[in-house]
């Protein structure tokens, strides 16, 4: 228990409960005592101009493709097998990329969410 008792330091305990007081935010109080480098926020401006250009592409390329999957989809359940034009809307080439598209803008916030580079 001294071990822990000697590496507390109490001064810095008190500054950041001051700040806790006083009202502040955790992360304010814990840059008061220097234990924490502020970031700024640009970075959720830019999370957010990345997630908005995933907007355009329900409307230009997710609905017009389901619709043309919908109808082959409805071709092959009248057939009772898969068709090689339900093949096709399966592997089109462009919802592939969108979506694609998508995970890479949702890694790219989470990478920005973690590091907050500025």
């Amino acid at each position: 228990m001294s071990r822990f008792a000697n590496r507390m330091d109490t001064e810095a305990f008190q500054v950041f409960w001051a700040a806790l007081q006083r009202g502040a935010f955790i992360s304010d109080a814990a840059e008061q005592i220097g234990s924490y480098r502020k970031q700024g926020s640009r970075w959720v401006t830019v999370s957010l101009v990345l997630f908005l250009t995933m907007i355009p592409l329900v409307p230009l390329i997710f609905l017009p493709r389901g619709k043309v999957f919908e109808t082959t989809l409805a071709g092959a359940v009248d057939a009772g097998r898969v068709t090689p034009e339900l093949s096709a809307a399966l592997r089109d080439p462009v919802v592939g990329a969108a979506h694609t598209y998508e995970m890479l803008i949702v890694a790219i916030v989470l990478l920005l969410m973690v590091t907050k580079p500025f």
